[in-house]
């Protein structure tokens, strides 16, 4: 009776321990990209605690084995900008990620000039060992850098899609190149207010009322790309 109960206490905390994992969030959930080979990309990426209890996070980037030398990046994590290249956190300097908040970490992308392809993922652990998982980006994701690949090549390759969604503040644009305006509408198709976009930029929706909105994305020959659905919360 003993052993029994023992291995359902195990159970228990089992279940337990994957649920609060399951909180923890990265979006986008890819790091595939084509960039021109000339340009630095900046790769936004909200880390979600949808728990009710207060995280410490420990990241760490994973390259692949044929990551060139020459190819450099930066991770900006809520603590720290780091070195080029330092791919592993200083576990010193974890950081909070409070229930029922966000986090914004960058990393900026460097391919130097060199055209190559590799792989690249972010991992996010619970304990300076590296050894409690809590969430981590699509493995073997591409990363390409040459202008002559359009990013229509990359199997798997996520299509416009807008994050986080829900917000209470900022949203960001995933696959965002061809992005050079966005409106946004209410449900009753009310134009609220139109910004410019450039690659990698946020905006802003914390003055709006909670509720189901309507993001439009343009090209800049004023073409519509999507129209997506964003909720404020």
């Amino acid at each position: 009776m003993m052993r029994l109960f023992t291995r359902f206490l195990s159970i228990v905390f089992c279940l337990s321990f994957l649920q609060i994992n399951a909180q923890v969030t990265i979006d986008p959930q890819s790091l595939d990209v084509v960039v021109n080979e000339n340009t630095m990309y900046t790769y936004n990426l909200v880390i979600s605690n949808k728990g009710a209890t207060d995280v410490e996070v420990y990241w760490v980037i994973e390259k692949g084995s044929d990551f060139p030398n020459s190819w450099k990046t930066t991770m900006c994590d809520a603590e720290l900008c780091y070195n080029e290249n330092f791919d592993k956190i200083d576990v010193r300097r974890p950081n909070i990620l409070k229930a029922n908040t966000n986090l914004l970490f960058k990393i900026y992308f460097d391919p130097s000039g060199l055209k190559a392809s590799t792989t690249l993922q972010l991992k996010l652990y619970g304990d300076k060992d590296f050894k409690n998982l809590l969430a981590q980006t699509k493995a073997n994701a591409a990363v390409i850098a040459d202008n002559t690949v359009s990013s229509s090549n990359i199997k798997g390759q996520e299509d416009l899609l807008i994050y986080p969604n829900p917000t209470e503040q900022l949203y960001f644009i995933k696959n965002d190149a061809s992005v050079n305006r966005v409106s946004l509408y209410n449900v009753l198709g009310k134009e609220i207010k139109t910004e410019n976009h450039f690659r990698g930029a946020s905006h802003d929706v914390s003055a709006l009322n909670n509720g189901l909105y309507f993001v439009r994305l343009y090209d800049s020959k004023n073409k519509v790309l999507k129209t997506l659905r964003l909720n404020k919360k």
